[in-house]
């Protein structure tokens, strides 16, 4: 038995392979324009950029989530990977340097929109799955909010229109919790296939129904984007839950993801964009301050400061740009960075999305550690660059001004 798992093992490794060689002939090469800014944060997000465009020649390997899937049922072990989710990070990440510094990523964007709807399930809401090879998984509200807001920003909005009105329907029209949260599983409540019964049954048994912070925060933002007069009413709804949900340290818990940095950005984003400013994005700002370490980088849960929190912490901070002035903080947490990585070997791997999917691990065994990546790492480190690039250069006119 235990042979015929490694042989399973070694042919589902020699397909990987097959198909990672396959990416790596299909990747084009970009040269990209240089930055005519020379300030630190346009050197960051250069250094940035410049692995980005890397991995993008390498397939994104470093990216892609690989994991070990336990059914639990006495059938053999085998190996699923997902990378909607990372390269939607990415190429978000490219579209903020390609914004701010116009280095002209336009076509190496479009071939990620390609990508990403050449993932998209074709049966069901239609919709992207996190491992799309996990039959039990459904699709979810975090793919769907991450992979619109690469659409949208690049103003395809007719791409929206065509992939991701069923899924918006089913997820606002029936998976709206009482208390104004969202499901994070796009399953529908009524006239199920059978394949979605299955996932309906593995999210009652395995994963719940109730709202996550982090996950509702990234669906406002995408709705936000959308159409904000038309989801009006669930957008109201969805950030007085997130309101509610803040601790009482003025930061946002994820269900999914490490420490406390990733739920707060998110959910200050989507608080930010209110009609009314909102005290809890001014709470969150003071928090994440309050949190940063002397060294100008943030970390989480005691253990020393690390690149990915430093990003988010910084993220969180220009949502929260109303509340102080952070000029001083931003400025520690970006040299922070710039000391952390480079173009040659990017920044490090960090803890970042938690597997909690209970048939990733054998009974009784602890969840398996978190998966982190190089190349997510210093997507958010050029994304919180490319922002405080343009925070700063608004910082500067306004003093020059006055």
């Amino acid at each position: 038995m235990l042979r015929g798992c490694v042989d399973g093992f070694h042919a589902q490794l020699a397909e990987l392979t097959d198909a990672n060689r396959a990416r790596l002939a299909a990747a084009r090469r970009f040269t990209p324009r240089p930055f005519a800014e020379t300030t630190p944060e346009a050197r960051l997000a250069g250094e940035a950029m410049r692995y980005l465009l890397v991995q993008s020649r390498r397939g994104w390997l470093e990216a892609r989530h690989f994991a070990v899937l336990d059914p639990g049922n006495g059938e053999p072990s085998r190996v699923i990977e997902g990378d909607v989710f990372q390269r939607a990070i990415a190429a978000d990440a490219l579209q903020e340097i390609d914004a701010t510094f116009h280095p002209g990523l336009e076509e190496l964007i479009d071939d990620e929109i390609t990508y990403l709807l050449g993932q998209r399930n074709t049966d069901g809401v239609q919709a992207w799955t996190y491992f799309r090879d996990f039959a039990e998984l459904a699709p979810d509200a975090d793919d769907l909010a991450a992979i619109m807001q690469v659409f949208l920003r690049r103003g395809r909005r007719d791409i929206v229109e065509r992939t991701c009105e069923m899924a918006l329907s089913t997820v606002l029209g029936e998976l709206v919790n009482a208390d104004g949260s969202i499901r994070t599983w796009i399953v529908p409540e009524h006239g199920r296939s059978a394949c979605q019964q299955i996932q309906a049954d593995y999210v009652e048994l395995s994963l719940g129904t109730a709202g996550a912070p982090d996950v509702v925060a990234n669906l406002v933002h995408a709705l936000e984007l959308y159409d904000h007069a038309r989801f009006a009413e669930p957008l109201a709804r969805a950030r007085a839950y997130l309101q509610r949900a803040q601790t009482e340290l003025g930061s946002w818990e994820s269900a999914w993801y490490v420490g406390p940095f990733y739920g707060t950005y998110v959910a200050m984003r989507a608080l930010g964009a209110a009609p009314e400013p909102s005290e809890s994005v001014a709470r969150g700002a003071h928090f994440v301050i309050a949190a940063q370490r002397s060294d100008g980088g943030w970390g989480t849960d005691g253990r020393k400061s690390d690149a990915l929190a430093t990003a988010l912490a910084l993220l969180a901070l220009h949502y929260g740009a109303g509340a102080g002035e952070f000029t001083a903080a931003v400025a520690a947490g970006l040299q922070y960075l710039e000391q952390s990585g480079n173009s040659r070997v990017g920044w490090p791997n960090v803890p970042f999305i938690r597997q909690r999917l209970a048939t990733l691990r054998a009974n009784g065994e602890p969840e398996p550690a978190p998966y982190g990546s190089r190349t997510v790492t210093s997507a958010y480190v050029a994304k919180a660059a490319a922002v405080a690039a343009r925070t700063l250069a608004s910082r500067s006119r306004e003093a020059t001004v006055a």
